[in-house]
Parts: C-alpha cells; structure tokens; sequence
C-alpha cells in the first residue's frame, strides 16, 4: 500500500513539473521565421537588477546536470540580456517574476535590393573600433555638420573617395571586417557621400550587425542599436540610426528601437520589400520611427513596397546609384526601401545640422509637414501616404 501511495505521488509531481515546463514554453514568443537554437532574448521587468538576475540563473545552473547557461549579449536599452540557456535555466528563466518575456532569437534578412551593376568584390581589410585616425576634422561645414549617422547593416567600405574620411566601420559580428555584401556602403553614400549624398558633412558609422553570408540574429541587431545609443549619449551630438533590417514581427527588436528613440535618437527604418502591410513587420511598424517605402520615377507606390498605416512617407527607392564596394571610386545601383530610406535620413542629417538637436517626434512632425502629398497614389490603403521633397 506504501508503496503504491509512493508511486501515485511521484505521477502527480512529474505530471505537474511537466505541466509548470509546458506553461513557461507556452510563454516564450516564436518569430514566424526561422530561430537561433537554444538562443533567447530576456526583457527584464522596470527595476529589476540584471546582473544580480543573471547571478541568480547561473547559480542554478551550475547544481543542475544538463543546464546550461550562458550571456551573448547585454542590453540596456532593453534592460534585458542575450543568452544560451537549456535544461533548468531555461526553466528557471521562463517563471521567474522579474522578466517581462521571453523571444527566441530570431534571424534577420536585410532588405537589400536585387539589382546591383560595377560592384566587385574588393579585399579591403577595415579596422574595428573607434573613429579612424582625423574623423572629426574631416566633417567641414557643409550639410549635416555635427550630425552623426548609424548604418546598422552590413559595414561600410570607409575608404571610398566619396567619403571624403567622415566614415568608419564597427563590428559586431564575426567574420570578414569589411561590408561584404556593399549594401551598407551603399546606404551610406546616398545618405552622406559627396557625390550622392544629402549630408555632406556628416559623419557615418557602420554598424556591422551581418555575418558574411549577410543575415543577422536579432539579438546582435538589438546589441548594435545599443551600441549606438550609448555612442549618442556620451557624444551628445545629434544622431540618426538607419536600420533597414525587416522581418516578420518581433517584439524585442521593436522594443529596443522604442527604447532608442525615448532617449532621443532618431531612427528611419525601411518598410521592407514583400508588397505587403507594414504593420506585419519589425522595425516596420513602429510607430514612433520614420517608416519609409519606395516610388519609382513616375511617383508611383512600387509593386514590392510594403504599404499601409505604419509607413511614414515614401522616397524613390528603383535604380538608385550609389557607392560601391568594388574600389574607392566603384559605383552601385540598388532598388528597395531601404534606399529610400537612406535618403530620408540624409534628408534629416541636413535639418538636424542646420537647425540642432530635436525630439524625434518634432523632426518626424517637420518632415511630414514639409513633404508633397502623394495624391497619384491609389494603391491599396496608402492614398494617406506622402512623398519627402528629394
């Protein structure tokens, strides 16, 4: 009799152990694309101290055969962290009460465009870290003087002629330390070059958040916004942080470019290129940043721009010539939002050096008042839409 009662009672508690892991699995959120395994992003709860939760979990996982835990990245901006985490960690991480939520890491695609000519692979090997050598001398007095901008991309070729020395790359991810792909190169020189550039003497960081297959974990995304962040407020100059990674809706990643732009960083996000509503994706459809989708030359919404209630305003994005990887004077063509979106933030370097630090909702408020209605648009719901004068 002892023994069956022994029995029953070690199936009711392995039956609730079993029901308390598939509650806390229950809770994390799953992006509709593909994840990082075993990789998670934790959104702290408002005071919470992190380092002494982080303690906490390592603790645990240090008496538990099979845990495994370990940090990738920490956010402050999220007041979260990045880690590795099985077994009872994971357990213990997923009913803890300080967090917020729990997301798989997710794997970003950059809304790179499809069309590119003159653009060869060049060996350039570029360094990691601060400004290079003269940076802040290099400015001039020109468009965009005392701006800052933040690629968040794929790096930047920072010896490129058309740079004129105002540019430099940082790395976050492993691999070669140069922009591979050129998109984020190209980015930089529609927003800040010399030849086709609005702000012409801004400075330009590459955030080089890609690995050289020019795909990124969320978590390393949100560890370059970070960065950025607290570049902007030990610089105390004004900045903009062009972000053209789009996915499907991720609720760390649009977090963290909220928590940006509360501490004053203005940030343009591309609306992506899949012909759909914006509102399905991140950074997308966060409110508070400058959305951007493209037009062609005729001034017409493009059949691939993503649309609707979240995007900003629109910018030619189709054929648009830019500087390339290939050598310092190579040239690149590429089409996508994030094009247009580089030119939007080129566009706002230029007020933000003529006119000097504002809110991000007061310059976004500028920048819708001083666009051209887009009244030939009547595709879909975007009839609302607006153009920026560029």
């Amino acid at each position: 009799m002892e023994f069956s009662t022994a029995l029953i009672l070690i199936a009711i508690l392995a039956s609730t152990v079993t029901m308390t892991l598939a509650a806390a699995i229950r809770s994390v959120l799953m992006p509709k694309g593909p994840v990082k395994p075993n990789s998670y992003i934790v959104a702290l709860k408002s005071g919470t101290d992190m380092e002494d939760h982080i303690e906490g979990i390592a603790r645990i996982s240090a008496r538990s055969p099979g845990s495994e835990f370990s940090i990738t990245q920490r956010y402050r901006i999220l007041n979260g962290y990045a880690a590795h985490a099985t077994g009872a960690s994971l357990t213990r991480i997923l009913n803890c009460p300080d967090v917020d939520y729990v997301q798989a890491d997710g794997i970003a695609f950059f809304d790179y465009g499809l069309r590119q000519v003159n653009h060869e692979d060049a060996d350039v090997s570029v360094e990691m870290g601060d400004d290079p050598a003269g940076l802040e001398g290099r400015a001039g007095s020109g468009p965009g003087d005392g701006v800052d901008i933040y690629g968040v991309d794929s790096g930047v070729f920072y010896r490129h002629l058309y740079f004129g020395g105002r540019a430099a790359l940082i790395a976050f991810m492993d691999g070669s330390l140069r922009d591979v792909s050129g998109h984020g190169t190209a980015l930089a020189g529609v927003a800040m070059g010399s030849v086709f550039g609005k702000a012409t003497s801004a400075l330009m960081f590459g955030v080089k958040v890609t690995n050289d297959e020019n795909i990124a974990e969320i978590s390393n995304v949100i560890a370059g916004l970070d960065f950025v962040v607290e570049r902007f407020r030990k610089r105390g100059r004004p900045a903009i942080a062009l972000v053209p990674v789009i996915g499907e809706s991720d609720e760390g990643l649009n977090n963290a470019v909220r928590g940006a732009i509360a501490l004053g960083l203005h940030v343009v996000v591309g609306a992506g290129n899949d012909g759909m509503n914006a509102e399905g994706f991140s950074p997308a459809s966060v409110g508070e940043a400058i959305t951007v989708g493209a037009i062609n030359n005729c001034y017409e919404l493009t059949e691939w721009s993503n649309w609707g209630r979240d995007v900003d305003i629109l910018a030619p994005g189709v054929d648009i010539v830019s500087t390339g990887i290939g050598g310092e004077t190579a040239v690149s063509v590429k089409s996508g939002t994030s094009m247009s979106a580089a030119q939007v933030a080129g566009e706002l370097a230029v007020a933000l050096g003529q006119y000097g630090q504002m809110t991000p909702a007061a310059l976004k408020a500028a920048l819708l008042r001083r666009a051209i209605p887009m009244a030939k648009v009547q595709r879909r719901d975007t009839t609302s839409l607006v153009a920026a004068k560029i």
